[in-house]
């Protein structure tokens, strides 16, 4: 078989879904394809290679929040989307507090 193989997967009947939520769907399936398919991970030959180096690695599907507000740029990560959020809303107050435009 060649070519791009897809999964389709109905949503309910009465689902509307937003372009965030769309996205979300994307983001979970590519992170079980690349879980599940060896083809897809490219990054063990990375992994082998730290562990040789000495290091001891690990790996975890996180959530990632970004925030802009002119030329300011902060970025959180956290196991749930909440945990992103905050941390994000805590860099953001640590800015304004230190007088951060």
């Amino acid at each position: 078989m060649t070519g791009t193989m897809t999964v389709q997967v109905p949503l309910p009947e009465h689902a509307d879904p937003t372009r965030e939520e769309i996205a979300l769907l994307e983001s979970a399936f590519q992170a079980i394809v690349g879980l599940c398919y060896r083809g897809a991970r490219a990054w063990e030959a990375d992994a082998r290679a730290l562990e040789q180096d000495g290091w001891t690695v690990r790996a975890r599907l996180m959530w990632v929040a970004d925030a802009r507000k002119g030329p300011e740029y902060e970025e959180a990560c956290g196991r749930t989307r909440d945990e992103a959020f905050a941390k994000l809303r805590e860099f953001a107050r640590v800015d304004h507090t230190a007088g951060v435009p």
